[in-house]
C-alpha cells in the first residue's frame, strides 16, 4: 500500500509547476536559485520528501528578487505547504483553547474563534477584544486587496499567453 503523503503535494506541485512555466526556467535553474539540487525539488513535486519551513523561505525570497512579477514569494510556498486550518482537519489535530472557567471555546471549524462566547469581559479583556475586532477588519481589507492582485496577475496571464498564441501565428 502506498502511503498518501501529509501535505498537499498537487497544490505544491501545480504552484511550481506555474512558476516553471511563468518563468521559462527549467528545474535545475530553479533549484540553482536556492541553491540546492534539482533532485530535491523533484523529491519535493514527487511527494515524497516535504520541504522545511527554511528551504520554502529561501526560494520565495530567490522568487521575489529575480521574478517580482509573478507575485510569488515565501507567503504563497509556505502556504502551499502548510495551509491554514480550513476547517477539515480532523477533530484530533485540533487544538482547544479554554481558560479555567470555560468561558474561551475555541470553534476548530472555523478556524477562528467566536468572542459572542465572552460573557461580561474584565477591562483587559475588552481591549483585547477590540484589538482583535480592528485585527479582524484589517484581515478582510488584505484580503479584498489580494483578491484584486490575483484577478490582475490572472489577467497578465492570460495577455502573455494570448501573445504568446499570436506570435507562434504570425
Amino acid at each position: 500500500m502506498v502511503k498518501k503523503p501529509s501535505w498537499p503535494v498537487d497544490r505544491f506541485r501545480e504552484l511550481i509547476d506555474q512558476i516553471l512555466r511563468d518563468t521559462g526556467l527549467p528545474q535545475v535553474q530553479l533549484a540553482a536559485l536556492v541553491p540546492m539540487d534539482q533532485s530535491q525539488l523533484s523529491r519535493w513535486k514527487a511527494g515524497t520528501s516535504k520541504p522545511k519551513h527554511e528551504s520554502l523561505q529561501s526560494l520565495g525570497v530567490a522568487l521575489a528578487e529575480h521574478y517580482p512579477h509573478l507575485g510569488i514569494g515565501p507567503d504563497e510556498l509556505i502556504n502551499s505547504v502548510y495551509p491554514r486550518d480550513t476547517g477539515d482537519t480532523p477533530a484530533e489535530d485540533r487544538m482547544e483553547i479554554r481558560d479555567g472557567s470555560n468561558r474561551y471555546k475555541a470553534r476548530p471549524s472555523t478556524g477562528i474563534p467566536s468572542f459572542d462566547d465572552i460573557k461580561d469581559p474584565t477591562p483587559a479583556e475588552a481591549a483585547m477584544l477590540a484589538v482583535l475586532a480592528a485585527v479582524h477588519e484589517d484581515v478582510r481589507h488584505l484580503k479584498e486587496q489580494l483578491a484584486v492582485m490575483q484577478a490582475e496577475r490572472q489577467a497578465d496571464h492570460d495577455e502573455r499567453e494570448r501573445d504568446g498564441r499570436n506570435q507562434k501565428g504570425a
